[in-house]
């Protein structure tokens, strides 16, 4: 219940307001959130500061930050004390804008490496040890025994002041690297999280495993319902990639040798 999104202290107010990258694929997040906020649909066109006016989170799905100026109308919604949520693999030009908050979506993809029966397709991840971050209070801490599926997604670089909220744990490869982060301001209310998958809370994933429970934490978050987050309880002792050579290229070379 400390999770629901849908309590009914929340439906009380309509006051929130949320720009949503809306597509066929989210329609069930959509009604989640229209359930308790006002919703304004984004149509994919540049951002200003008139777009944003009214708004207090811009949901993002793939990559819509083209140019410098949605960049700069983003950055400054933060500023004022927006919160954003982008959920995308497409590194550029994301990374554009994400690298004012530490945040980098790497290229590549995250696959399985042990079979779960349910999840036929390498890419559908089942994380059943990737929670990185402290959720709730320790007497109501479910970071132990949450599972959630990372479909189709990549891996983050994440550095301070921003901080890893999942990883994709022991049997995913790349093993144990950060898929979802999250930046809060210190001076204002801004806050962001990245999560490296754009199906993760999609029609087809949302109600799989304990990603619901998942959507509920990010946006409480975002939208300031009593969810905190905080960096120092949770993990930064990540995995580091490591470069290996290119097996596939090196057997096609020619190979000297001496007689």
């Amino acid at each position: 219940a400390a999770y629901n999104i849908l309590e009914k202290s929340y439906r009380t107010s309509f006051a929130t307001m949320i720009l949503f990258d809306h597509s066929g694929k989210n329609k069930k997040l959509y009604r989640k959130l229209h359930s308790f906020a006002k919703i304004k649909n984004y149509d994919g066109s540049e951002l200003s500061a008139d777009t944003l006016a009214d708004c207090d989170l811009f949901v993002c799905f793939g990559s819509k930050l083209h140019s410098d100026s949605s960049v700069s109308a983003l950055k400054e919604f933060i500023d004022r004390g927006g919160s954003v949520a982008i959920f995308s693999t497409e590194a550029e030009p994301n990374n554009h804008f994400l690298s004012f908050y530490g945040i980098r979506i790497e290229e590549g993809t995250v696959v399985r490496a042990v079979y779960h029966e349910g999840f036929f397709h390498p890419k559908h991840a089942l994380i059943q040890n990737g929670i990185a971050q402290q959720f709730g209070s320790s007497a109501e801490n479910m970071s132990t025994s949450m599972a959630f599926v990372h479909p189709n997604g990549t891996t983050l670089s994440v550095e301070p002041p921003s901080f890893t909220l999942l990883s994709s744990g022991s049997t995913s490869y790349p093993v144990d690297c950060p898929v979802a982060a999250a930046w809060e301001s210190t001076v204002g209310r801004g806050r962001l999280i990245v999560v490296g998958s754009a199906d993760i809370f999609s029609d087809e994933w949302l109600e799989r495993q304990d990603n619901s429970k998942l959507c509920d934490i990010f946006f409480d978050f975002l939208l300031h319902r009593g969810m905190e987050f905080d960096p120092s309880l949770g993990r930064s002792d990540f995995e580091e990639k490591e470069c290996v050579p290119d097996i596939s290229s090196l057997s096609n070379l020619i190979k000297p040798c001496l007689q």
